[in-house]
């Protein structure tokens, strides 16, 4: 088989294909940008309860210590959680711009 009855039988495109970058049609359920602010809400949620419960406690209006203490970890737990998929997106970030 000669090379011109080939390129008679197989068209060959002239033009690159590319995805195109802007916005698509939503998937069911919610996008990652949505979880995001979803989960920076929960912190700051958490950290304005501690916030209310250490006031409480420090002007001694019906403020228990172990009301204070708890409401104080779960904003610590909350915060570290966030910076913590804060590191791995910017990890991911980093590698994908290394790999391009």
């Amino acid at each position: 088989m000669h090379i011109s009855a080939l390129a008679r039988a197989t068209p060959i495109k002239s033009e690159l294909q590319l995805p195109t970058l802007g916005k698509t049609e939503k998937k069911d359920g919610p996008g990652f940008e949505e979880i995001l602010g979803n989960a920076i809400g929960i912190v700051r949620e958490q950290t304005a309860a501690a916030d209310a419960t250490n006031t409480q406690f420090a002007e001694s209006t019906n403020g228990a210590l172990h009301e204070n203490m708890i409401a104080l970890e779960k904003a610590n737990v909350a915060l570290k959680l966030m910076v913590s998929v804060r590191n791995k997106v910017v990890d991911s970030y980093r590698e994908l711009m290394r790999t391009t």
